[in-house]
């Protein structure tokens, strides 16, 4: 059961810290390219223009997804109690959180 349990922590902490940053940095750097195209490049032509403009809107679409893929894992580590982070407590305060004198 442990090793199940540090396989799921595992597999969400690296989706959730490496392969969802990388692809919000590939559906930016996709929407801008295509922001780029509508305005600059194709801005003469009307049917390019129409196709960059489309591209766009599936750009915004994966930031809704990935937004949405992201808000998932983190329900599902907090859910199942797989958060592993250790907060910091200063010694002057007690256990109950309270200024201890």
């Amino acid at each position: 059961m442990r090793n199940l349990q540090e396989f799921i922590t595992g597999a969400t902490s690296f989706i959730g810290n490496v392969v969802l940053p990388m692809l919000f940095a590939v559906a930016l750097l996709f929407f801008v390219w295509n922001a780029f195209k509508f305005f600059i490049l194709e801005a003469d032509n009307k049917d390019a223009k129409d196709k960059a403009r489309q591209m766009a809107i599936y750009g915004i679409g994966a930031f809704v997804l990935l937004v949405s893929i992201w808000g998932i894992v983190n329900m599902i580590i907090g859910g199942l109690g797989l958060d592993q982070n250790s907060y910091v407590q200063p010694d002057y305060f007690n256990n109950s959180g309270r200024q201890s004198r």
